[in-house]
């Protein structure tokens, strides 16, 4: 780790066993948006193949900025960004985009940023349609994922027609539609009944259970408890990482993080 900022104390990381496949490597990465508010200040960060991590902070901590960085969306003004090996976004060319975005799903936390089509069934086709696949197949895979977010029968619907927590299910719909390997999710559960928060998020440990890759922010540090490393986010800095049994034992960190009252 660096020195700096963005530097995780001593003692509270938990880099795991070594060897295993790195699909987001962040490194010194720092992003300012215009203005001069810092998003992500100095982090440093690994995601390992297969693995569930909880992104977790209060409002304005950098977490969205952070998923948005890994997305390939925002390119950091320091550092460097490797997904799945290869620098990303800009650094290995259109080909190495071309090959990774089909790979990364990014769920926003405001669905109307992720909807944009005339309806319902367009926006979830969207993604299969830009990556390849025939009209035909790319309709039959939106359907799958609408069915499987429980939100079958919206097809022909406008996204402004919809409830927040409709919008919230078809945004997720979006990106299952195209079976990414990694899931960035920025607070995947908000607007949406307790029902329904079950649902969507047992599909994503689902989907973590048959290999996938998911990164989760989140403020609810009870969903926070069930990832395998916990990142603790302040200002755009990592405060801590490790296992959950780690970090809970580091109340101070927490309560400087905004996430239990002193």
């Amino acid at each position: 780790m660096r020195s700096g900022p963005g530097k995780v104390r001593a003692g509270e990381t938990d880099l795991g066993s070594q060897g295993e496949e790195i699909v987001v490597g962040l490194s010194g990465v720092r992003y300012v948006y215009p203005g001069g508010l810092v998003g992500v200040d100095g982090v440093d960060l690994e995601v390992r193949k297969g693995e569930w991590v909880a992104l977790v902070g209060a409002n304005g901590s950098g977490k969205s900025t952070l998923l948005k960085i890994m997305a390939g969306l925002l390119a950091p003004e320091e550092g460097s960004v490797l997904l799945f090996g290869e620098p990303f976004p800009g650094g290995g060319g259109r080909d190495v985009e071309a090959r990774l975005r089909p790979r990364i799903g990014l769920v926003f936390q405001d669905p109307d940023v992720q909807l944009f089509a005339s309806t319902v069934l367009e926006d979830v086709a969207f993604g299969p349609l830009q990556f390849g696949l025939a009209r035909e197949a790319a309709i039959a895979r939106a359907r799958d994922a609408l069915k499987l977010v429980g939100a079958e029968g919206l097809e022909a619907r406008a996204p402004y027609q919809l409830s927040a927590g409709q919008k919230k299910r078809v945004a997720v719909a979006t990106v299952l539609s195209y079976s990414p390997e990694l899931y960035l999710l920025d607070e995947v559960e908000a607007a949406l009944d307790p029902r329904a928060r079950r649902s969507l998020l047992g599909l994503f440990r689902r989907l973590h259970a048959a290999g996938a890759t998911v990164v989760h922010a989140t403020q609810d540090l009870e969903r926070a408890a069930e990832a395998e490393r916990v990142v603790v986010m302040k200002g755009g800095r990592v405060l801590a990482v490790g296992t959950w049994e780690k970090i809970s034992a580091k109340r101070e960190v927490l309560e400087e993080a905004g996430l239990l009252e002193g």
